[in-house]
C-alpha cells in the first residue's frame, strides 16, 4: 500500500472526514434507546458497557468484540434521530457476492457496514457493492497483530475504490485489542485516526457509530450522479451504469479502458466506457437518433483547467492563426520555415473552414463534479463536545501530547471529478493490430501536433494511447490526437519551475526524463574579480521547458516501440526492455537511442525478423534528425524556425515506413491491459507465433506475385538505404 497517510485525533476525524457530525441530541438519543436495552449503564455522569474492561484475551474475542459492536449497531439504529433513518447495518463477513459488479476475489475483512437496501435489486441481501466500512478486528495490539491488521484492511478500500465506478472515497475501521482506528479513503489524500480506546470513551465510539449508520448514501462516498441498473433492453441482459452528465443520461456499453493503480487509491483514476444515450436512470432504451460515444470519467487537480476548456483555448488560438495566415501570408510567419509546398498545402486545407477539428475529438458535453475533501486544518478547539463544560456527558479523556497535532508528510492537492462525452468511438493505436494503420493514424497524428505548433501548443503526453483511429463504414478512417489535459501553450522563457516529468515513461523525452538539455556547454560569462551568484546563473543552462520537439521524440518513441515490441519477436523485445521501462529515471541505454542512435540499429540488425529490417533506416534517421536539432537549437528555445522544418523531415519518414507497411502487411501484438506502461516483459507474455504477416496478393499467378513481391521488396529496401546515407 503507498498511500501516505494524515494522521488526526478521532474528534478532528468526526469533523472532517466522517460521513457526518451527528449532534449532541442525536448522541444522546442513541444513548437514550442503548440505556433502554441494557448495554450501557450510566456512572457517575459517565456511559460505560458492562463488562467491557474485562474483555477476554483468547482467540475468541474478536467474534465476541463483533458480536458486541453488531448488537450496539442494531439499537443505535433503533434510536430517533432528527431528520436521518437508518441507512446501515453491521454484517459479519462474508457478505453476499451475488449479483454485484465487484471481483469476488478475498478482503480478508471481520465485518462490514453496508447499506441496509441492497442496490442490486435481484439480490436477497447486501453485496460488495454496497460496502461502506470495511472492518477487521485482531486479538492483541502487538506491532506484529498492527502490521497485518492494517495490510488486510487496505486490500478491499484499494478494490472497492478501482472497481466500483459508483464511490468517491470510502471508509475502514481496525480494532486491536481494544484500540479502534478508523480510515478515510479518497482520490486526493487518505487519513487515519489515532486509536481510540473504546473501553474508555463509549461516547466518542457511539458517536462515530451514528455518523455511519444514519449517513445518507451520498455521505458515505457513493456518487449520486452513477447509477447500477441491470439492463432488460439490452440482449445480453446484464449490469451496465448510468452516468447523468449535466441533464442527459449515458448508460455503458463496455469498458473501454481503466487506468488504476492497484497499489493505491490516491491519482487520477481514469476511466473510459462506450456509451449511448438512454432516457434516465430508470429509462435504459437509447433516445431517438442516438449513437455509440465515448465517456471518460478522471480525477484532476482543483487547479486544472478541463479537456473542453484547453481544447476551446486550441481551437481560439488556431482560428486567430488562420486569420493572420489569410492576411499576412507566410513571408513573416517562422512556423513556415523550410516547410515545403506540398506540406504548407496540408495545414491551409485543415486551417480552412476550421477542418482542423478533425485531427481531435469533438466534445458532445461534459461535467465538473465533486471535489474531493480538504486535508484537515480544523483546530480540535473549535470542535463540539472537547471543551469540558460537556463533561457532565461525554467522558473525553486528554489527548496524549502531540495528539492535537495535524501530521502533514505531503502536501495534497484536492482533486475534483470530471466527465466529458466524446462523439467519435475511437480505438487507441496501441491496440489496432495492423501496422499500416498505426502508421496512417500516426501521419494524422503528426499534422494535428504541427496545427498545435501553429498555435503555440505543446501537447506533452503523447502515447500509443493517446494517439487514436477513428474509422466507420461509410468513410475513410482517420488519426486523432486526443488527452490535451496537459496541453498548454509554449512559454520558451520558461517562468516561474521547470516543467515537471509529465507523460508515459515508455514515450517520455529523454530530456524531460532527465531533466537536463543534451545541448549541455555552459555559456561563457565575462566576469571581473570573484563572480557573483547571479552570474554564475546566467551561465548555467534555462530551467526545462517542455518544446514542440519533445513531442515529436515522443512519436519516435512510440514507433520505435510499435515496431520491436508489437512487431518485433522475442530476441527484440528483450533487447529493448532496457529502454522501455516503467520508470520515470532515464536510463543509459535509452539515452544513448537518440544521442547514439547507430548502436541500436547495429544490434537490432542481427535480431530483427528479416521483414522489418527495413524499418531500421528510417529509424535511424529520425534519432538522428532530433539529436542534430537538439544540438543545433542549442538554447534558443524560442526559436520557432528551428522546429519548423522537423514536421516534414518526420511526415517523409512515416511515408516511407507506410509504403513498406502496406507491402508486407503486418500484423501487430496485441497490449494485453490496454495500457501502453506494460512493461516489454510483460508484452512478452503474448504468444509471438499468433502473430501472422502474410503478403498481399494479387490475381496473378502465384510465380508472378512471388517475383513481384520480390521486386517489390527490393525497392523498398533500396529507400530504406537511401534513408541511412
Amino acid at each position: 500500500m503507498e498511500d501516505e497517510f494524515l494522521e488526526v485525533c478521532p474528534l478532528l476525524f468526526l469533523h472532517d472526514y466522517a460521513p457526518f457530525c451527528p449532534s449532541d441530541e442525536d448522541v444522546q438519543a442513541c444513548f437514550d434507546a442503548l440505556l433502554k436495552a441494557g448495554l450501557v449503564v450510566q456512572n457517575d455522569c459517565r456511559y460505560e458497557v458492562p463488562g467491557v474492561h474485562q474483555l477476554p484475551s483468547s482467540p475468541t474475542f474478536h467474534f465476541s468484540s463483533y458480536i458486541l459492536a453488531s448488537t450496539l449497531c442494531e439499537t443505535i439504529a433503533k434510536a430517533q434521530v432528527k431528520d436521518r433513518l437508518a441507512f446501515c447495518s453491521l454484517h459479519q463477513n462474508p457478505v453476499n457476492t451475488v449479483d454485484s459488479e465487484l471481483s469476488d476475489s478475498p478482503d480478508c475483512a471481520t465485518a462490514y457496514l453496508a447499506l441496509s437496501k441492497p442496490t442490486a435489486a435481484t439480490s436477497a441481501g447486501p453485496t460488495k457493492a454496497d460496502c461502506v466500512v470495511n472492518c477487521q478486528w485482531r486479538l492483541r495490539s502487538c506491532n506484529d497483530d498492527i502490521v497485518e491488521n492494517r495490510w488486510s484492511v487496505s486490500r478491499h478500500p484499494v478494490r472497492v475504490m478501482n472497481e466500483d465506478a459508483k464511490r468517491l472515497f470510502t471508509y475502514s475501521m481496525t480494532f486491536e485489542g481494544t484500540q479502534m482506528t478508523l480510515w478515510y479513503w479518497s482520490r486526493s489524500h487518505c487519513a487515519k485516526s489515532i486509536s481510540l480506546d473504546i473501553t474508555k470513551d463509549i461516547f466518542t465510539v457511539v458517536r462515530i457509530l451514528a455518523s455511519f449508520i444514519f449517513a445518507r448514501a451520498d455521505e458515505l462516498g457513493f456518487d449520486v450522479s452513477v447509477q447500477r441498473r441491470f439492463d432488460e433492453t439490452d440482449t445480453k441482459r446484464d449490469y451496465c451504469l448510468v452516468f447523468r452528465v449535466q441533464d442527459r443520461y449515458f448508460k455503458t456499453l463496455r469498458t473501454i479502458s481503466e487506468h488504476l493503480d492497484p497499489r493505491r487509491v490516491t491519482g487520477r483514476s481514469t476511466r473510459v466506457f462506450e456509451v449511448i444515450e438512454v432516457g434516465s436512470f430508470d429509462n435504459l432504451t437509447p433516445i431517438a437518433g442516438a449513437t455509440n460515444k465515448i465517456l471518460k470519467d478522471v480525477w484532476l487537480d482543483e487547479g486544472a483547467r478541463t479537456e473542453k476548456q484547453i481544447q476551446d483555448d486550441l481551437f481560439e488560438d488556431l482560428d486567430a492563426f488562420a486569420k493572420r495566415l489569410e492576411e499576412e501570408g507566410t513571408s513573416g510567419l517562422p512556423h513556415f520555415t523550410g516547410v515545403s509546398q506540398a506540406d504548407e498545402d496540408i495545414l491551409r486545407t485543415a486551417l480552412r473552414g476550421m477542418k482542423y477539428k478533425n485531427y481531435f475529438l469533438t466534445v458532445d458535453c461534459d461535467q465538473q463534479g465533486v471535489r474531493s475533501r480538504p486535508s484537515t486544518t480544523a483546530d480540535v478547539s473549535s470542535i463540539p463536545c472537547v471543551d469540558s463544560s460537556q463533561a457532565n456527558l461525554a467522558f473525553t479523556p486528554a489527548p496524549p501530547p502531540g495528539e492535537n497535532a495535524i501530521s502533514h508528510p505531503v502536501d495534497h492537492v484536492r482533486k475534483r471529478q470530471y466527465r466529458v462525452v466524446f462523439d467519435e468511438v475511437c480505438e487507441a493505436l496501441h491496440n489496432v493490430r495492423e501496422l499500416k494503420t498505426v502508421i496512417r493514424g500516426m501521419q494524422d497524428c503528426l499534422t494535428g501536433l504541427q496545427l498545435m505548433f501553429l498555435a503555440g501548443w505543446v501537447h506533452r503526453d503523447i502515447s500509443g494511447g493517446n494517439m487514436l483511429w477513428f474509422s466507420k463504414a461509410e468513410m475513410q478512417g482517420r488519426g486523432v490526437l486526443s488527452d490535451l489535459e496537459y496541453a498548454k501553450k509554449f512559454d520558451p522563457e520558461g517562468q516561474g519551475s521547470a516543467d515537471p516529468k509529465t507523460g508515459t515513461s515508455f514515450f517520455m523525452p529523454i530530456e524531460i526524463q532527465r531533466q537536463d538539455y543534451i545541448y549541455w556547454p555552459t555559456k561563457a560569462v565575462e566576469f571581473h574579480g570573484l563572480p557573483s551568484l547571479s552570474t554564475i546563473e546566467e551561465s548555467e543552462s534555462p530551467r526545462m521547458i517542455h518544446n514542440f520537439e519533445h513531442d515529436l521524440e515522443s512519436l519516435f518513441w512510440v514507433f520505435l516501440w510499435t515496431i520491436t515490441v508489437r512487431a518485433g519477436n522475442e530476441n527484440t523485445r528483450r533487447h529493448v526492455a532496457r529502454i522501455f521501462q516503467q520508470d520515470s529515471q532515464c536510463s543509459r541505454e535509452r539515452e544513448k537511442v537518440i544521442t547514439a542512435g547507430g548502436d541500436l540499429v547495429e544490434e537490432l540488425e542481427g535480431l530483427m525478423p528479416q521483414e522489418l529490417k527495413d524499418f531500421l533506416g528510417p529509424i535511424r534517421v529520425f534519432s538522428y534528425i532530433l539529436m542534430n536539432s537538439y544540438l543545433l537549437r542549442e538554447f534558443e528555445l524560442g526559436n520557432l524556425s528551428t522546429y519548423s522544418q522537423l514536421y516534414g523531415f518526420v511526415r517523409k519518414l512515416l511515408s516511407q515506413c507506410l509504403d513498406i507497411a502496406e507491402i508486407l502487411d503486418i500484423r501487430l501484438l496485441p497490449v494485453g491491459s490496454s495500457r501502453e506502461d506494460t512493461q516489454a516483459k510483460a508484452v512478452r507474455a503474448s504468444a509471438p507465433q499468433t502473430r501472422k504477416r502474410t503478403r498481399k496478393r494479387t490475381r496473378a499467378s502465384t510465380k508472378a506475385d512471388a517475383g513481384n513481391g520480390s521486386r517489390k521488396s527490393q525497392r523498398i529496401s533500396e529507400k530504406a538505404r537511401s534513408a541511412k546515407r
